[in-house]
């Protein structure tokens, strides 16, 4: 809940002070009446502040407010830096430009919102008026900015649902399961390391891969597959290698074994973030990771946010555009990573002008739909009773709190994983036959399953996994420092019976084998002869030493860089000193926990209250009968007093406008007579109409031979014996009411009349 602070009032007070002279005092004369001279700006904002100050102005400022002005104000309220611009993005297309360019204008006027400037001072944006904020915020609730359907029924899970004309209706199916289990990652992981040469060097499938996928994932499509993979790849869990013209993506296990121990949710965050990073064809493997943990952060902190009965389609990219813009931006700084993965995508582009890190909500969404994140249901539409309308849901299987098993990591420990109850859902998970073929039963954490997967091969993924030990998965295994010890365990772990023993035979056959050549690559430790007894006996050093070439002499298993350092820093051993000509390079993928503490979160603080929140004001009858009665009252109020045309009028507009609040500012003072309307042969008349209206950013309606037309004057051109009027059409949808609209030209002095339509009191608004 955002609450009112002493800056704040002093920004409020600071932007009427910088307002030009003509919006400041048509708002002041608007509440206050006529200003006497000589007048004090900061005593006349004190008297606006009393003004706001009393209840009863206040309670009619609130009550005239209507639904779809709530709505704005709520996207000021939890749009950070809410510019119009950014309120039309939000909005589309429910809202049009032109709506919204009259709204701020309107609720500015009505002391509603406010403009205020950034910490540097450049960037100009809108607020809620602290006076009135404790007020207003108990009103903005979840339901007006994202307006909830309740799913009826399945429809298609597709990814292009997000693009799908409003109106048209999905086709009637069952939504497929969730793709990104364990069981599946944990089988692509097993496929991959026996067929590395699966993909060419764009990362795209190669022909004979479309056969074998089709035999070993038989309920799963190729294309699929093949969008996960691009995601893996872009996670950095594959090794690039290159021998000749042959092109390897070989699993790394100390990447897959970190990604792990994330929470699935976290873990699918990232699969589909990665997937809308890069396109395949131009990045097939690694993104920069702060772009791949902000986008991560963003579609973790949406799906935590996704109420139970589900998002619309529409209302699902405004809660991930609300989230984009909470998150802010991030250092663009472009490092050596950056710039060669820029260079290598615009080489392989066609020229592309479009940056491939930009992550869309169109593109963001389609992914959550891809990869089973959210499932698509349908919801009758009220108004018609017959055209259904997608509704969108998280998938049951995204666990939002840390899985069981050991899944998740605390501290870099395993927590639960070795405990009793851990072991007994291990238990009786798998069955092995004599001829080494394994199926698992049911599903087992990623962290089991990738370990399971290292030694053997995929036979099949469906319903249920299947796969098989043999020598050359072994072998691999061995190489990522498995043994057979920890191998018979984890099969025994799992096993629903005892192991045959001719499978624990050949685990020790194949160790042998294994063992009679090696070459290293790793961490070495060279120590002198006096020094050994030290590292050997050291409760930090020795367990990472995997091997002793000789005599002082070590091969340590450490990941990388960053544990090497810290465990030689908790040894206590200061004689080792710092690393010798460390390997140049990319630093390996860290996979930060998506959490509220996460680096990039925007913060769903504010947001998660702002969908627990009920309406209190559900009873839009009401509100709308005061306004109608509140209105009617102020004209009669108007026509039983006896004023001029023009200022009954100008009264008569801001009623209609709502910005009388109180029958005592239905004044004579408060209206200056000016000129609103010119005709015929006044051409200085006219001249000065027109002139007000560019002033003032208002509509103009002209009458020549031609007919009549309305629109904004931009300018006056003067030419000899006439003036040419440019003028934009009042079809306004773009950012800039100025800009991106047809204009014409009219020549003033043939105008039959020109009248100026009077908007607001304030002058020309940004």
């Amino acid at each position: 809940m955002k609450t009112s602070s002493v800056r704040d009032i002093l920004c409020w007070r600071e932007f009427l002070t910088a307002m030009d002279e003509t919006g400041f005092f048509g708002l002041m004369r608007l509440y206050l009446g006529e200003i006497k001279t000589p007048y004090n700006k900061q005593k006349l904002i004190e008297s606006l502040t009393s003004f706001l100050h009393k209840e009863e102005n206040r309670r009619v400022l609130i009550k005239l407010l209507s639904r779809e002005e709530l709505m704005i104000i709520g996207a000021v309220l939890y749009i950070p830096f809410c510019t119009k611009e950014k309120a039309a993005a939000f909005f589309s297309p429910t809202f049009s430009f032109a709506f919204l360019h009259n709204a701020f204008l309107n609720l500015e006027e009505r002391l509603i919102l406010f403009r205020r400037k950034d910490a540097e001072n450049v960037k100009e944006y809108f607020d809620v008026n602290p006076l009135l904020l404790s007020d207003i915020e108990p009103l903005i609730n979840a339901e007006l900015l994202f307006p909830q359907a309740h799913p009826v029924r399945q429809v298609s899970a597709d990814p292009e649902a997000f693009g799908r004309a409003e109106g048209t209706e999905a086709p009637t199916v069952v939504c497929e399961r969730h793709f990104l289990s364990a069981r599946l990652l944990a089988s692509w992981f097993a496929f991959t390391a026996e067929n590395p040469d699966c993909c060419r060097s764009d990362g795209s499938f190669k022909k004979k891969t479309h056969e074998l996928v089709g035999l070993c994932f038989p309920e799963i499509s190729a294309d699929f597959l093949q969008k996960t993979h691009k995601a893996l790849l872009n996670l950095s869990l594959f090794r690039k290698k290159e021998f000749g013209r042959e092109t390897l993506f070989e699993p790394d296990f100390a990447k897959w074994k970190s990604f792990t121990l994330l929470p699935s949710l976290s873990r699918a965050s990232y699969i589909a973030a990665a997937f809308c990073l890069t396109d395949c064809s131009s990045a097939p493997y690694g993104v920069p990771r702060d772009e791949l943990q902000k986008a991560a952060v963003l579609v973790r902190d949406f799906l935590s946010l996704v109420p139970p009965e589900g998002l619309s389609r529409q209302d699902a990219q405004r809660l991930l555009f609300l989230l984009k813009e909470r998150q802010g931006e991030f250092p663009q700084k472009e490092n050596r990573f950056r710039r060669l993965l820029r260079e290598n995508c615009a080489a392989t582009s066609a020229g592309s002008s479009e940056s491939d890190e930009t992550v869309t909500i169109e593109s963001l969404a389609g992914a959550l739909i891809l990869f089973g994140l959210l499932q698509g249901s349908a919801a009758e539409k009220k108004r018609t009773g017959k055209n259904r309308d997608e509704v969108f849901t998280v998938n049951s299987e995204l666990n939002f709190v840390p899985p069981p098993c050991g899944e998740d990591q605390k501290n870099g420990e395993e927590n639960s994983a070795n405990s009793a109850n851990s072991a007994a859902l291990l238990k009786n998970s798998v069955s092995i036959n004599a001829g080494f073929s394994i199926t698992v039963l049911k599903e087992l954490p990623l962290s089991v399953f990738i370990d399971l997967a290292s030694c053997t091969e995929l036979e099949s993924c469906a319903a249920v996994a299947s796969f098989r030990i043999t020598k050359s998965a072994c072998l691999r295994a061995f190489a990522g420092g498995a043994k057979p010890e920890g191998i018979e365990s984890l099969l025994k772990k799992t096993a629903s019976h005892e192991l045959p023993q001719n499978l624990l035979f050949s685990l020790r056959d194949w160790y042998a084998l294994y063992s009679s050549g090696s070459l290293f690559k790793g961490y070495v430790l060279q120590v002198a002869d006096d020094k050994r007894v030290l590292v050997e006996n050291n409760p930090s050093l020795a367990p990472h030493i995997r091997t002793t070439f000789s005599p002082g002499v070590y091969l340590l298993d450490f990941l990388n860089d960053d544990e090497a350092f810290e465990t030689i820093k908790k040894s206590g051993l200061e004689f080792i000193g710092g690393l010798k000509n460390p390997e140049s390079g990319i630093e390996p993928l860290s996979f930060e926990r998506l959490d509220k503490t996460a680096r990039f979160s925007g913060g769903t603080d504010g947001l998660d209250v702002l969908f627990a929140k009920k309406s209190t004001n559900t009873d839009s009858v009401k509100n709308d009968e005061f306004c109608e009665k509140h209105l009617r009252q102020m004209e009669t109020e108007l026509e039983k007093m006896n004023l001029p045309k023009e200022q009954k009028e100008e009264l008569l507009l801001r009623i209609n406008r709502k910005t009388i609040v109180h029958s005592a500012q239905l004044r004579s003072d408060s209206v200056r007579p000016e000129k609103t309307e010119a005709f015929g042969m006044d051409f200085l008349g006219k001249i000065h109409v027109l002139e007000s209206a560019i002033a003032f950013s208002d509509l103009v309606e002209i009458n020549s031979a031609g007919g009549t037309v309305t629109g904004f004057p931009v300018k006056i051109e003067k030419s000899a014996g006439d003036a040419v009027l440019v003028l934009q059409s009042d079809d306004v949808k773009n950012a800039d009411i100025k800009n991106g609209t047809e204009s014409q030209k009219i020549s003033i002095a043939q105008a039959r009349s020109i009248k100026r339509i009077r908007s607001s009191v304030l002058g020309r608004t940004k």
